[in-house]
């Protein structure tokens, strides 16, 4: 009998194994199991098919967990700027009304607004948004280019909207400002190096101050929108209450000076550069901005500007604390100053 190979006689009364003398012989055959089994293992086709289901899904899945890793940052951006907020207005009220410049100082030291505000924020990493890039980069033609020009506000005042193609800045910008690339003695949110609380930053103040030689642009769109007698400003540099004809960012308002804060962009998410010097050393540069042509109402090519890195837009905080997104290009003149103005 070969090897492998059983006979077993199995009586026609089913009685188990009597002699074979009558009943019906059956041969079992017995072999080896494992994975060399043909029967158990897959084929190539199989495996291909599997592969590729895995790959489809990874190709539809991946996009949807970026959009919502996008989008957790962006309401962590929300949050920060609503603590900001809440702390420009808890210094406020400790100082008689009268809101944090972009900076305060001499010609020697300086503090700039995040350091003034830090008592009552009490955390650095609330001054960095979770989406800012801390390496050097080339803004996107789109956002700001040697043509400049208008963006899409200016549409309901009847004038063409800027190309958004055209040759974009020449050098490099950074999202975040740092205290370890000094270079003009000033640390990360432009105090002077050794007096500043907060090392790193990544949020603009809109100190834009009311002489009309700041809204010159716009004036050109909206004829008269600033001048002698239409005051516009952002939150410093408002001289009918300072007494000067020269007014500047460092220069406060006050809280009576505000007619509508609800409605006034007051700090946002924001990019700055130079072609000068490292851009993380800009601290100075990054604590505000002091003309229109500085916010997203123009593609101009300037020191500091909206950043659009969340699904091109920014989180802005406006005056009376409360944050919200904004698409880059779609806010109006009317947002960037304190005076309750008209928007079309």
């Amino acid at each position: 009998m070969p090897r492998g190979t059983f006979a077993v006689c199995i009586d026609s009364s089913l009685k188990a194994f009597p002699p074979c003398l009558k009943g019906t012989t059956v041969t079992l055959k017995t072999h080896r199991s494992g994975f060399t089994n043909r029967a158990s293992a897959f084929t190539l086709i199989e495996l291909l098919v599997v592969i590729a289901i895995i790959a489809i899904l990874a190709a539809i899945l991946f996009p949807v967990f970026a959009q919502a890793r996008a989008k957790a940052r962006q309401t962590a951006c929300l949050s920060n700027g609503k603590q900001l907020g809440l702390g420009i207005i808890q210094y406020t009220q400790d100082y008689d009304g009268v809101l944090p410049p972009s900076a305060v100082g001499g010609t020697t030291d300086t503090i700039a607004w995040p350091s003034l505000i830090y008592p009552y924020v009490k955390s650095a990493g609330v001054f960095i948004c979770p989406s800012a890039d801390d390496e050097l980069f080339t803004p996107q033609a789109q956002y700001m280019n040697a043509a400049g020009g208008p963006t899409n506000w200016a549409q309901a005042y009847g004038t063409a909207v800027s190309s958004s193609s055209g040759t974009p800045v020449g050098y490099p910008y950074c999202s975040t400002t740092d205290s370890k690339y000094n270079v003009y003695g000033t640390g990360g949110d432009g105090s002077t190096v050794s007096l500043e609380q907060v090392k790193r930053l990544s949020y603009t103040r809109n100190v834009i101050p009311s002489p009309t030689g700041n809204w010159t642009k716009v004036n050109a769109i909206i004829p008269g929108f600033a001048s002698s007698t239409a005051l516009k400003s952002g939150f410093a540099g408002l001289y009918v209450t300072r007494g000067t004809a020269s007014p500047s960012a460092l220069d406060p308002v006050s809280e009576s000076d505000i007619e509508d804060a609800a409605g006034t962009i007051q700090l946002f998410d924001a990019i700055t550069g130079s072609g000068s010097a490292d851009a993380r050393a800009l601290g100075s540069s990054m604590r505000g901005i002091q003309d229109s042509i500085r916010t997203d109402l123009f593609r101009d090519i300037t020191p500091n500007k909206p950043g659009a890195r969340h699904s091109d837009g920014y989180v802005a905080v406006f005056g009376d604390g409360h944050s919200k997104w904004i698409k880059w290009g779609t806010s109006k003149p009317c947002q960037w100053t304190i005076q309750n103005d008209t928007c079309l």
